[in-house]
């Protein structure tokens, strides 16, 4: 019998303080190579903490992250960024020049590639293209970025990444902001990076029927700690909900649905009133 494959990202026992209080605490989890892995939980659960650790623009005071058994810890940043490309959250990208043209913000992901003010390559320029070309951003090659939309914006985002030539895209609620077609454009855009050309995925989100309908593995944190871990099917459970969100879930199966495959994940409606009027107001 053959040995199972080492995990292409491993995390063990990791611990972030910051500011004198424990934000995670004995997190642990293991990515295989062509996984998407969704990141859930509730609000100040440690989600976003837990992708900068891996990014190292936090530090850790425990613990390690292991890229194919190798301490992540051991690379240079530079090295670091061919494995691991970060797509922060959309409104967060509203931080970079709007005056810059898409294929010139596109070109700063070649950065781990390029010596000091060294010239891009033709090679660079090649998998700018390919990336703009992957994420249908190439029509908008020539514009500026403060002329696009909100969806164009983090399509942009996405494709920079993708420049980087990484193993793992990290993203930090991508689809966060955007009008439901756009949503489902970047999640069609991110199954398909994951589906047809075997690019793993790390992403935090709060959309659960996006977790269940496009990932294959999935870490529930709480509190800092990891509540569960595994396949969609068995993770993605009402009372596993309820326990990770306090709040009853409803799993509903799609009308029309030819092969069942479908469920969505409802919060229970409660018919009390955590807000009822003050004495003497009008009902």
């Amino acid at each position: 019998m053959s040995n199972p494959p080492s995990p292409l990202l491993r995390a063990t026992s990791i611990q972030v303080r910051l500011q004198n209080q424990t934000i995670l605490k004995d997190v642990s989890f293991e990515m295989q190579a062509g996984d998407f892995m969704a990141v859930i939980g509730p609000n100040g659960a440690g989600k976003s903490t837990l992708i900068k650790a891996l990014l190292g623009l936090i530090p850790i005071a425990g613990g390690q992250f292991l890229l194919r058994e190798q301490p992540l810890s051991s690379f240079s940043p530079k090295a670091k960024a061919r494995h691991l490309a970060y797509v922060p959250q959309s409104a967060l990208s509203a931080t970079i020049s709007d005056a810059q043209l898409v294929w010139d913000f596109v070109m700063m992901g070649r950065y781990p590639y390029l010596a000091p003010l060294a010239a891009p390559q033709a090679q660079d320029r090649q998998m700018v293209e390919q990336a703009l070309q992957q994420t249908g951003t190439g029509p908008l090659a020539e514009r500026v970025l403060s002329s696009l939309s909100g969806g164009e914006r983090q399509k942009v985002m996405i494709a920079a990444a993708l420049a980087q030539q990484p193993e793992i895209l990290v993203l930090d609620e991508p689809d966060t902001f955007l009008d439901p077609k756009n949503q489902q454009d970047i999640l069609a855009l991110l199954s398909h990076l994951n589906q047809a050309q075997g690019l793993s995925i790390l992403c935090v989100t709060h959309d659960l029927n996006s977790a269940a309908h496009y990932a294959n593995r999935i870490l529930g944190l709480k509190q800092g700690h990891v509540l569960l871990e595994g396949l969609p099917e068995a993770t993605l459970q009402p009372a596993q909900l309820e326990t990770l969100f306090e709040l009853p879930f409803l799993k509903l199966t799609a009308p029309n649905s030819t092969d069942g495959a479908k469920h969505w994940l409802v919060p229970q409606q409660d018919s009390g009133n955590p807000y009822p009027p003050q004495a003497g107001g009008t009902a």
